[in-house]
């Protein structure tokens, strides 16, 4: 089976993404700098391979590192990759803007740059929604015109206008997968979401409810006793209707790659039944849901 690169592979969407990959006995090489993945996350990845016949792999390092890349591409025979590893907070990149555009659009064209030199061919981009800013109708369609507003959404979007311009001058086929407000765990309870600090909407939400906190409810219902102006409501798509990386991949590639041996499903589409896995209780480093 072909030998899939995922970046950012030990972080939330990518540790789950690799893992079904394994699963499919796809060979995995997570290249994760790890300054917000986790190893709990690796370690179990590689438990899984363990168990089946698939060759896992764990490299520390940055994506931006050219000679790294290359040297992965060759030395594990890796014929495609699927890119998470980014700075992903809305708010953090409205105060550091200069910060976003060096971690995700520099350091990302870095990347493409050493995988066509390796001559991989086909890349599954983790986009945003945050490329259409305020959308023009909702539900929002693939041609919503894009106008992000803010520093996270436009790195997202000049790294797929990058890509499409790999595309048009090499041998280089992509897809960007532009979603928002993952939510969720996997169902089998190996893996799941544990950002900290949490910003993400549906686990707010949920501890929340769990663990009454006035500053976390009045932010989820827009307003913030710390700022003068009301936070801007945000909507969430369920993700089950998004297409999933591995099925991405597939599109992306051509008749080379067969197609999945079994039907690859997003890893949240369970999520409502795994409700305290999402609020955190099933997180290693964690006894509670609730951080008293």
């Amino acid at each position: 089976m072909p030998t899939i690169l995922v970046t950012g592979g030990a972080g939330y969407i990518g540790s789950h993404t690799a893992k079904r990959l394994l699963e499919a006995d796809y060979h995995v090489v997570v290249l994760d700098n790890m300054r917000t993945g986790h190893r709990w996350a690796i370690e179990r990845l590689r438990r899984l391979a363990e168990q089946g016949s698939s060759q896992f792999v764990f490299v520390q390092g940055d994506v931006a590192d050219t000679a790294l890349v290359v040297r992965l591409v060759h030395e594990y025979g890796v014929e495609a990759a699927v890119h998470f590893a980014a700075l992903s907070l809305v708010g953090e990149s409205m105060q550091h803007p200069e910060r976003y555009f060096a971690e995700n659009v520099a350091k990302g064209i870095a990347l493409f740059n050493a995988l066509v030199v390796a001559g991989v061919r086909y890349v599954v981009f983790s986009s945003t929604a945050a490329v259409y800013g305020i959308p023009e109708r909702v539900p929002i369609a693939e041609d919503t015109p894009t106008h992000p507003l803010n520093p996270y959404g436009a790195s997202k979007r000049m790294l797929e206008e990058a890509l499409r311009w790999l595309g048009e001058v090499h041998p280089f086929r992509s897809i960007s997968l532009r979603y928002f407000n993952a939510a969720g765990a996997d169902p089998d309870g190996w893996l799941g979401e544990a950002h900290d600090p949490e910003t993400h909407l549906i686990p707010l939400a949920i501890r929340s409810v769990l663990c009454p906190d006035e500053d976390r409810v009045a932010q989820l219902l827009g307003y913030s006793p710390t700022q003068d102006q009301p936070l801007t409501g945000r909507r969430f798509a369920s993700l089950e209707r998004t297409i999933p990386p591995l099925t991405a991949l597939a599109f992306a590639t051509t008749s080379t790659f067969p197609i999945w041996p079994r039907p690859m499903w997003w890893p949240w589409k369970r999520c409502w039944t795994v409700i305290p896995r999402i609020a955190g209780t099933w997180a290693p480093e964690r006894d509670t849901a609730c951080d008293r």
